[in-house]
């Protein structure tokens, strides 16, 4: 009779494990209804488990991480109680947006995968996606003629994580089709998104002030920003690493990074190459500065090296010999990567001239 009725309700793998329970129960003489009580209450948690543990594979995260394995001592930049409020999910109920702003290597994927966790927990439609990968699926859409089905694809989650703007550059369509996603999100769903660049910055990344605009104006309406101001994890422990076996660390960097200078010097490195003027990076002002902590490669820009003269050559190698004089930690090469079709002159120049000038760190 047992088989009978609950088969309508149970796959008899449970069905098993329900007879035997019950069997259990009578043999030892427990109350049938507290045995079914037991039974069934430990069925609905191992279900509900399942359902999560099916949510959080079908989210797509990169890795599974909570807030609990993040070091906040790490970063005390961040308010534990803001984060704190985010999970309680009220974000998601308001449709609102979350932003971690940050440089690379401080946590803000951590945050928003955890954050995301936690959604997919609670049984929201949570999904992860990297941004550069992102737009290369919008791409293709609109390629093929399905553009709409695939923003209404991405625009259902209850919760959408776009991990890492602004780190690749993005042509005016790709900046177009994000538009469009966010403005089909806006105040419907609630979207996490992840960038190393500050909002003022944003115009940079999406190639036009216009639609930088919009998109900033739909994502902030309602909107917890969480600006992380750190250390990097990753370099840290990478620097960490290399100085165990006793070796120095030079950092090749291209762009201007002055605002992160002071936190590259915290991890521990030894070295910086990348010394472009043209980046604002002045040899001169940076030995200045720095010099005495860390060790700078460069000062030969490599826009003379490309298309100058030997003696425009010579003029950088006698200007950044000075330099170095002056206020040491540096070494003579070139101001960041070379590109391919560098004048074979212009470099034995460079080399000839600083034997003619003796310079030595």
């Amino acid at each position: 009779m047992l088989y009978a009725c609950a088969g309508h309700f149970w796959n008899p793998k449970i069905l098993g494990g329900l007879c035997q329970q019950l069997q259990r129960a009578i043999a030892d003489k427990i109350n049938i209804v507290d045995a079914l009580d037991h039974i069934l209450s430990a069925e609905s948690k191992a279900k509900k488990g399942r359902a999560i543990e099916s949510q959080i594979q079908m989210s797509g995260f990169p890795f599974r991480k909570t807030l609990d394995m993040f070091d906040f001592s790490f970063q005390p930049s961040i308010d534990r109680t803001q984060i704190d409020e985010l999970t309680t999910m009220r974000f998601v109920e308001n449709r609102e947006n979350v932003v971690f702003l940050g440089a690379p290597g401080v946590g803000k994927t951590h945050l928003a995968v955890s954050i995301g966790m936690i959604a997919a927990q609670h049984r929201y439609s949570t999904y992860y996606i990297n941004c550069n990968a992102l737009i290369e699926q919008l791409n293709r859409a609109h390629f093929e003629n399905r553009l709409p089905d695939r923003l209404r694809h991405f625009a259902k989650y209850k919760v959408l994580i776009i991990d890492e703007i602004g780190y690749l550059p993005m042509d005016i369509q790709g900046a177009n089709f994000f538009f469009q996603l966010i403005a089909k999100r806006y105040e419907r769903n609630s979207t996490i998104l992840t960038s190393n660049k500050m909002f003022s910055q944003w115009n940079e990344v999406f190639s036009d002030l216009t639609i930088a605009s919009a998109i900033l104006d739909r994502i902030l309406h309602h909107c917890t920003v969480v600006s992380i101001k750190g250390d990097s994890y990753r370099l840290k422990e990478r620097v960490a690493a290399i100085k165990k076996r006793r070796d120095k660390v030079m950092l090749h960097c291209c762009g201007n990074t002055r605002s992160i200078m002071d936190m590259l010097i915290e991890t521990g490195i030894d070295g910086y190459q990348s010394l472009q003027a043209n980046a604002n990076m002045e040899l001169d002002d940076l030995i200045k500065n720095y010099g005495d902590k860390l060790c700078f490669f460069g000062g030969i820009s490599v826009d003379v090296l490309l298309t100058g003269t030997p003696e425009e050559v010579r003029g950088e190698v006698r200007r950044s010999i000075e330099a170095g004089r002056k206020y040491g930690g540096f070494i003579l090469g070139p101001s960041h990567s070379v590109a391919y079709g560098a004048k074979y002159d212009n470099f034995m120049a460079m080399l000839d001239e600083h034997d003619k000038l003796k310079y030595t760190v």
